[in-house]
């Protein structure tokens, strides 16, 4: 599959430069997450700490970041599926360039508990990959902090 931004990955998220332009399209498009779960409320995500959890390609992290929050993105890709050296290099450069407060690492969702405390732990469609799907659920709920958006 062609890696340029004109052609979608299916099973990535999209990630914008700040006039809109594709930088890698994606199948999920990471503005419509960040409507879906926030209603376009920007002020919400100001100054928030916040865990995107199977962040994917980190699309709607970038958006959160860009709305001032500072966001830690989990994503364990061994194979490099969600991360490329492509993704990588477009997350570095927008982080560098546009000063996004944007951690990005490979912990999984059972090492976030490691990380520390969150205003907003945000766990987007994973839920389903487990077997035991209480098992993550209760898990999530033992993690220090205020605010948990799940979807299944």
């Amino acid at each position: 599959m062609d890696s340029t931004p004109a052609q979608s990955k299916r099973g990535t998220q999209s990630i914008y430069s700040l006039d809109g332009s594709y930088l890698h399209r994606g199948g999920w498009d990471s503005k419509y997450l960040y409507k879906a779960i926030t209603g376009d409320n920007d002020k919400y995500w100001a100054g928030r700490k916040v865990l995107d959890i199977g962040a994917n390609t980190s699309g709607l992290s970038v958006e959160l970041a860009r709305r001032g929050a500072k966001v830690h993105a989990i994503e364990p890709d061994p194979y490099q599926n969600t991360k490329t050296p492509e993704v990588l290099s477009i997350l570095k450069d927008l982080i560098v360039n546009e000063s996004l407060d944007l951690e990005i690492s490979n912990h999984g969702l059972f090492d976030a508990n490691e990380l520390g405390s969150f205003d907003t732990i945000l766990c987007l469609g994973l839920v389903y990959h487990f077997r035991d799907q209480q098992f993550v659920i209760d898990y999530l709920s033992t993690l220090d902090l205020k605010d948990l958006i799940i979807s299944v």
